[in-house]
């Protein structure tokens, strides 16, 4: 069984909600070949910080609701959450060990995350 979890336009909300834990996840699309070569690091990183972090997959070109609500504009790009709030975005092939770095990094600032961020309502916009 996979250490990723798959999400929809319809699952993401209640999970993110639900979610105790940082999460990373990978936006992508089956015919895009980065994606590909990208995705068996990524189920390899899941497996070795299982439990610490979840490990996500978005197929942006099935679930644009979701592709649209955080700007995803290429793939694969990689996102970094904490308390179900988007902190950090990569986009494009990296390294592997980019990756992993990421989730490190992600881990060692997701304690402090929630108060070292300025949250904005979406709702406020200068258009009144």
């Amino acid at each position: 069984m996979s250490p990723t979890h798959e999400l929809t336009d319809i699952t993401w909300d209640e999970y993110l909600q639900q979610s105790s834990r940082p999460m990373i996840v990978m936006f992508y699309t089956h015919d895009c070949p980065h994606c590909f070569i990208m995705s068996p690091y990524f189920e390899k990183y899941a497996k070795e910080f299982d439990g610490k972090v979840d490990f996500i997959r978005v197929n942006i070109a099935e679930n644009q609701t979701i592709m649209l609500r955080y700007g995803v504009m290429g793939t694969p790009t990689f996102a970094f959450f904490c308390e179900g709030h988007s902190i950090k975005m990569v986009a494009g092939e990296m390294y592997p060990a980019l990756i992993k770095k990421f989730v490190e990094d992600s881990l060692q600032i997701s304690p402090q995350c929630s108060r070292n961020t300025t949250w904005i309502d979406v709702g406020i916009t200068g258009y009144a």
